[in-house]
């Protein structure tokens, strides 16, 4: 079968604008497209490979591979994994080229040596008291990428800014080759499905509409809390979360089912959701409320002894209410947090909290992503679960009888 370098004429060397010359991928396509038009490469004769064509251009193999997708599809190229890519256009008729989309023109960009991977957050969309994780999250996903020495960018959206109008741009100017996200809106989920554009998701399972994901599964996290609670006698519990948060309700409802697995005599009560914004003497005010007023001797007063909370930020104006009040953590009520967030153990007592392991999720993410440009099958609507662990700290102790 006649190569590359059996060709009768000498290809045009390729040269990239960017300066305003459109998508990366799609000069390469028209490139191709054109050599192949014009009989320079004739049907049977096989293209250089993806990594010859990107080293001279500073591009990603992955660019490269995505332009000749594109040819395949056209019907210009046979694409075959041992033999590599094939002309199978001869002067005949071929597939009609969609009528390429005006765009906008691109923002000038210096040519990178290859594409970079990205990170793309909202951080404002994290659970509440998570915006300091998030550089547990980062550091994970620097490690993940550091091991293949692939370049990473960090791409933090606002709070005000409509997270389609950042990731369009990323994909369509062809910044980054594969992204990692964290909290996007649905229409920018759409957006990357509709594009099929190398994703993953972290805290998010997004498998079934085929997005490789990696979660915690807080549910072990729980099963463990409850059975702490068992071991330290507690008898009354409850759960404190912010009013309106889907996370927290849907930790109320993981709480509720790991004291099923445990199957504790201790009591779960009615959950108390309190305003964002509210202060303590209103969350105060619906204990009251609920239990009646706080006596110090536990016989004369109908209140839980553990108080489980959506977060650890919650976890901390728990604490600092009851100190504001007299009441003693943990002799007198325990309480646990969810994150193991920075101030965590800097608390007074130290917060017993539940552990999401952030750094190893962010590097099997980091790990999926580079399976995915590899076009690895098994990483395809790949699902990672990550157990959630107690760490235990001074905030719980047997309730005073």
């Amino acid at each position: 079968m006649p190569t590359a370098s059996t060709l009768t004429q000498t290809p045009a060397p390729l040269v990239l604008n960017t300066q305003g010359g459109g998508l990366i991928f799609l000069q390469i396509v028209e490139h191709y497209r054109q050599q192949i038009l014009q009989g320079i490469y004739r049907k049977g004769e096989k293209l250089p490979t993806c990594r010859e064509i990107a080293a001279p251009l500073g591009v990603s193999p992955q660019t490269v591979n995505r332009a000749l997708d594109q040819l395949a599809r056209e019907g210009l190229l046979v694409r075959r994994r041992a033999l590599g890519s094939i002309v199978s256009w001869g002067g005949g008729p071929r597939v009609a080229v969609p009528e390429k989309k005006r765009e906008a023109p691109p923002v000038p960009m210096a040519a990178p040596s290859a594409l970079p991977v990205g990170l793309v957050a909202k951080v404002s969309a994290l659970s509440p008291g998570e915006g300091d994780l998030f550089m547990d999250y980062l550091n994970g996903i620097v490690e993940g990428f550091d091991a293949f020495g692939m370049r990473l960018e960090l791409i933090e959206i606002k709070p005000d800014q409509p997270d389609v109008e950042v990731i369009e741009p990323l994909v369509r100017l062809g910044r980054v080759c594969g992204l990692v996200m964290i909290g996007l809106q649905a229409s920018a989920v759409d957006f990357l499905i509709q594009e099929a554009f190398p994703v993953v998701s972290i805290n998010s399972d997004l498998t079934a509409r085929g997005i490789t994901s990696v979660i915690g599964n807080d549910l072990p996290g729980y099963e463990k809390a409850w059975e702490y609670a068992e071991e330290l006698g507690h008898r009354e519990a409850v759960f404190v979360t912010g009013s309106g948060s889907a996370t927290g309700q849907r930790r109320v409802r993981l709480c509720a089912a790991g004291r099923e697995l445990v199957s504790t005599p201790c009591r779960l009560r009615e959950p108390v959701f309190f305003p964002r914004t509210g202060s303590s003497d209103e969350l105060w005010a619906q204990f009251e409320t609920a239990w009646g007023q706080w006596h110090d001797d536990p016989k004369c007063r109908d209140w839980p002894t553990l108080f489980f909370s959506g977060s650890d930020v919650t976890a901390s104006c728990l604490l600092q209410m009851f100190t504001e009040r007299g009441i003693r953590v943990p002799e007198q009520v325990s309480v646990i947090g969810y994150s193991d967030s920075v101030i965590a153990s800097h608390l007074s007592p130290p917060l017993t909290t539940l552990t999401k392991p952030r750094r190893a999720m962010a590097v099997a993410a980091a790990q999926l992503l580079i399976d995915i440009l590899a076009r690895r099958p098994s990483s395809r609507e790949a699902l990672r679960v990550f157990p959630v662990e107690l760490t235990r700290r001074a905030s719980c102790a047997s309730p005073a009888l």
